[in-house]
């Protein structure tokens, strides 16, 4: 008697279990957040179409790595649009939740934050645009998220001095197949994606940037002491242990900027006329120099610059630290001088024929096709670097192939029928 009443108890469990899953339905912040105070491990909070308060902080929120709490649009081709207030839309004290399919825009300070104790979490179909404060506000910020995926997300018109994404002392995380655009940037210092503050193990993979502001990829950056995150202001850089690779990089000031960062590689992305620079090698941060980075095997296509190469002094960077290898040049208005002539030793490199780039960024000319973005190479050389970001790599890899998805740790498809809930 005893054990079947130790078993009904168990299918018991098990039965709340399965209906604290399902999904609800929403259409309000209030309702949001409400929602998120109620959810469990495994369910799913839709978001009806229509314009939802800024200003809603969703905290405490944990899924697990087998069931996720998952935020997404009840309709894609009508997504939840998040508007005003200081943070239009924000995560702190979160895990393994992820957020799929909603609009942030007009925030006074930045659109979406996610961090302040938030790790394992997924934003995907996400946008962020229209900061309404031309300052020092972000697209996305995310204040000491540790492991974490960005997929096929969209950031436009953030602040003329901030950042679409910025990175404060973050960890193991990828930024995968998202689009950048800042074609009419109004401030002097505005980059797309700046990783500072100790900020390590990032990877940066095959996204678009298209006039992205001044900097496109900033590995490292400013910060003060204080801000650090992960004890890692000892260590001395700004930025370490990160990858970017088979991104296209259109327009912009500058492709890629090294600033106060090591061990940090731009290699197999495709750089198309850039209005100042290619590369930047600065210290703004930390307390060494810059040093110990790679350039290598990229696809450079160029015209009137102020320089290729910008670089600070011998007791700020470490020129002779760094390699650049394998990269493939081409100098519109001086073909035959394409190849550049630097301050650091360049290892094969080549260039002098038009690449010929059809619109996808492949290129056409034989010579061109073993750098860049879409070089056949290109996937073998990011292989090695995924153990930096494992968990955000595994969950990328399992959303580039729905909707066969075997793996336990992603996240469950939304309950339908009578499971249901609407709240307001």
């Amino acid at each position: 008697m005893q054990h079947q009443s130790h078993a009904a108890c168990l299918i018991l469990l098990a039965a709340c279990a399965a209906a604290n899953a399902g999904s609800v339905e929403v259409s309000s912040s209030q309702g949001l957040q409400q929602a998120a105070r109620d959810a469990r491990p495994g369910q799913t909070i839709l978001l009806a179409p229509g314009t939802y308060t800024g200003g809603c902080t969703l905290t405490n929120l944990h899924g697990t790595d087998r069931e996720m709490i998952r935020i997404v649009a009840k309709d894609p081709a009508r997504p939840p649009i998040f508007e005003g207030g200081d943070v239009a839309f924000q995560l702190a004290d979160c895990s393994y939740v992820l957020i799929e399919g909603i609009i942030a825009q007009k925030a006074r300070v930045n659109n979406i934050q996610v961090g302040d104790g938030s790790h394992h979490i997924i934003l995907k179909d996400v946008v962020s645009r229209d900061i309404a404060v031309q300052s020092n506000c972000d697209g996305i910020k995310m204040p000491g998220l540790t492991d974490f995926l960005l997929y096929n997300c969209t950031v436009e018109n953030w602040g003329g001095e901030g950042s679409a994404i910025d990175m404060v002392g973050c960890a193991r995380g990828l930024i995968y197949k998202c689009t950048f655009r800042y074609p009419n940037v109004k401030g002097q210092t505005a980059n797309a994606i700046q990783p500072k503050g100790g900020t390590h193990s990032l990877g940066i993979v095959r996204c678009r940037f298209d006039d992205a502001s001044h900097r496109a990829i900033q590995f490292g950056g400013s910060t003060g002491k204080q801000y650090f995150f992960q004890g890692n202001f000892e260590a001395g850089h700004e930025g370490l242990d990160m990858i970017a690779v088979g991104n296209i990089i259109r327009g912009g000031g500058s492709a890629v900027a090294f600033i106060s960062c090591t061990r940090c590689t731009f290699a197999f992305n495709t750089i198309i006329d850039p209005r100042e620079y290619i590369v930047r090698i600065l210290k703004e941060g930390g307390t060494r120099p810059t040093a110990g980075n790679t350039f290598a095997n990229n696809l450079i296509i160029y015209g009137d610059l102020r320089q290729v190469l910008n670089h600070g002094g011998p007791k700020d960077v470490d020129l002779d630290s760094f390699t650049f290898e394998g990269n493939y040049w081409y100098n519109r208005k001086a073909p035959d001088r394409s190849v550049p002539d630097l301050p650091v030793k360049q290892v094969s490199p080549s260039g002098g024929q038009d690449p010929q780039l059809r619109a996808d960024g492949q290129p056409l000319a034989p010579a061109a096709r073993t750098a860049g973005a879409l070089a056949p190479a290109a996937e073998a050389a990011l292989m090695p670097h995924t153990r930096k970001f494992e968990w955000a790599w595994r969950q990328a890899v399992s959303l580039d192939r729905p909707p066969a998805r075997t793996s336990q740790s992603q996240p469950a498809p939304p309950a339908a029928g009578p499971k249901t809930q609407t709240a307001r």
